[in-house]
Parts: structure tokens; sequence; C-alpha cells
């Protein structure tokens, strides 16, 4: 999947170490800090946001009320500078909400496995267990965790 896609939730879960709803969308091109692809990121975190704040998410999953929301990016490499100024702009913005912004660097995503397998179609139960992204103008540490179904994942902390 990708942010072209800007009208599907990729995924949402509940993080029972954090009680979080967790709203995951994944890009599987490389960040090209283009108008384009950040028009496309802020159309698929309308969307999230829409889902999560206007009702729809309550109406069809009443159990997840009063838990708190986080939208978490899996992506195949770090965000170039203009991207991950945006992506800040996006944190501070939603942080009015009380919602949380995450980021995971997962190079596999690169492949693109067939619609429904793990990874490519939404499915995995098992994904990133990164943290918070680093802050946009400050380069990430590397660390390897556990990725999409037990691969690495190189997750940027702050």
């Amino acid at each position: 999947m990708s942010l072209q896609d800007a009208h599907i939730i990729d995924q949402l879960a509940h993080d029972p170490a954090t009680d979080e709803v967790v709203l995951t969308m994944t890009e599987s091109r490389p960040w090209d800090g283009s108008d384009q692809r950040l028009l496309e990121l802020q159309e698929k975190v309308n969307t999230y946001l829409c889902f999560a704040l206007d009702g729809e998410m309550l109406e069809q999953l009443p159990q997840l009320a009063g838990k708190k929301i986080r939208l978490h990016i899996e992506c195949v490499d770090q965000p170039d500078p203009k991207t991950g100024h945006f992506l800040g702009l996006i944190e501070h913005q939603i942080g009015f909400q009380e919602i949380k912004l995450s980021l995971c660097l997962v190079p596999d995503l690169v492949a693109t496995p067939a619609k429904g397998d793990c990874c490519g179609g939404g499915n995995c139960g098992g994904h990133c267990d990164c943290e918070e992204p680093p802050p946009a103008d400050t380069p990430a540490s590397s660390q390897r965790r556990s990725g999409c179904c037990g691969g690495e994942a190189q997750c940027g902390h702050s």
C-alpha cells in the first residue's frame, strides 16, 4: 500500500501495551520530497483523522471508546528533510487532539507482496514495535527491532 490510497485505512489495531488505537499507514515508495507526495501524505492523514475523530471509528468499533489514538507510519526509508519537516508540523497539530505520531522504517516494504500477504495487504498483526519518531530536524539513531512478521525493521527514536 502507499499514500496514493488516500481513502483507505491500511491497518487498525489496539496496542495493549500502551492501550492505544494504532492507525497504521504504509508508504512502500522511497520519500522524494515532492509536492505530490506531501499532498498524498496530507490526504491520508486527513482520512485517518476524520475516521478517528468524526465518530466513524467508534460507530464501527465502540469497544475503542476512550482509548488514546496514535497515527503510525511504516515506510521504506528515512523521510527527506522536506517530508520530515512536514511530519513535524503534523505531529504538532495532532498533538492538540492528544494524538501521537510514530514512524518506523521497514525496508522490506519496498518489495510488493501479493495482495493479502503480510506487510503488503495490511493484514500483518505483528508489525514494528517502534516508539515516537525523531524530531524532524534531528537525524534518528537507528536500532534494529522486530519488524513486520518478525523481520528486521529500522526504527528511529528521539
